[in-house]
């Protein structure tokens, strides 16, 4: 795991002018998806609305045929980066089973997080708001927006959440939760919840680092990019 996190690193914070979403970043997480929480299943990358909602069916309830019929609309031709989906227990009154699903959008390392990235995710929510079979209240829905930085609107909206006590929270509505993250969020929360196993394996993240980069010292640039999602992609954990 740790491996994978220092070629990520090094993709988004040192080849970020080389770098993008498609490429780079997102073959990573779609291969090591449990850097947004090891409860996660995949259940679809880079699929149009529609696919991914479909498959998002067959995988939690078992269907081969999905007959249900979307509505017809253009954010059906939208891409999602990344669908997680995972159903767990969460205590509530009556102690009942809700079902927790998260969905990722992924930017470029060079691109700010900002108000139009944000509304992007902002419509995700409101298309699975929309379908019928997606919007018990037994469900919950998180929506999270990925960048290296976020600007001064998301920072205000940080504000204006603060008192959720949630992390990167910049949005809540009926059963969704929209989430603003930098890459460094997601390290900083492997570092914190994989503690104990990384003090264990005597964790020293600056020889990684350069055992890692030794393995692509003749490559620059964009090469040097694609080396690096190869060797995490075959990353086995």
């Amino acid at each position: 795991m740790y491996k994978v996190i220092e070629l990520l690193k090094s993709i988004v914070y040192d080849l970020t002018k080389f770098a993008n979403e498609r490429d780079h970043v997102q073959k990573i997480v779609e291969r090591h998806f449990w850097l947004f929480g090891e409860q996660y299943n995949l259940a679809s990358a880079d699929q149009r609305m529609q696919k991914a909602l479909e498959q998002y069916r067959n995988i939690l309830y078992g269907e081969e045929d999905v007959t249900a019929k979307l509505n017809s609309d253009a954010e059906n031709e939208r891409r999602m980066d990344i669908f997680l989906c995972n159903t767990r227990n969460i205590e509530t009154t009556f102690e009942t089973t809700l079902e927790e699903n998260i969905v990722v959008e992924l930017k470029a390392p060079r691109v700010l997080l900002t108000k139009k990235v944000l509304r992007q995710v902002e419509d995700y929510m409101d298309y699975v708001r929309r379908q019928p079979q997606f919007n018990s209240e037994l469900r919950k829905w998180k929506f999270i927006a990925v960048c290296k930085e976020v600007d001064d609107y998301v920072k205000s909206q940080y504000k204006a959440f603060e008192d959720k006590g949630k992390v990167g929270l910049v949005f809540q509505v009926d059963n969704c939760e929209v989430y603003a993250l930098t890459w460094d969020d997601i390290f900083k929360s492997f570092e914190i919840k994989h503690k104990p196993m990384l003090e264990r394996l005597k964790y020293d993240r600056e020889r990684v680092a350069n055992e890692l980069m030794a393995e692509v010292s003749d490559t620059e640039g964009r090469e040097k990019a694609d080396t690096l999602t190869k060797i995490a992609v075959a990353k086995v954990l």
